[in-house]
């Protein structure tokens, strides 16, 4: 599995100019999941971080394991990130 860690744009752009990664096999998944990056803007609803894209990955390869150490560790840097934040500001540019 090649995780491509950037912003969306960024990422998109990466596979975009790589004619190698382009010959690769595409791992799609399900449409319907939803992303808790809430300290990012993102393209759409179902836009995921790379480590939410990683956990869902794993989970799909290997259902019987539990990867949700990967998400506890991801949502609490998080609320650490939002915490250091001046008062108003997550309000300000993250919350509709």
């Amino acid at each position: 599995i090649i995780l491509l860690d950037g912003t969306w744009k960024k990422a998109y752009k990466m596979w975009q100019l790589s004619s190698n990664l382009q010959t690769l096999p595409l791992i799609r998944l399900p449409e319907n999941l939803q992303g808790n990056y809430r300290i990012r803007k993102a393209p759409s609803d179902n836009s995921l971080s790379t480590v939410e894209a990683g956990y869902h990955i794993l989970q799909l390869l290997e259902p019987e394991a539990d990867f949700s150490p990967l998400i506890s560790a991801f949502s609490q840097m998080i609320e650490f990130q939002i915490k250091q934040m001046p008062p108003g500001v997550f309000e300000k540019n993250y919350l509709n």
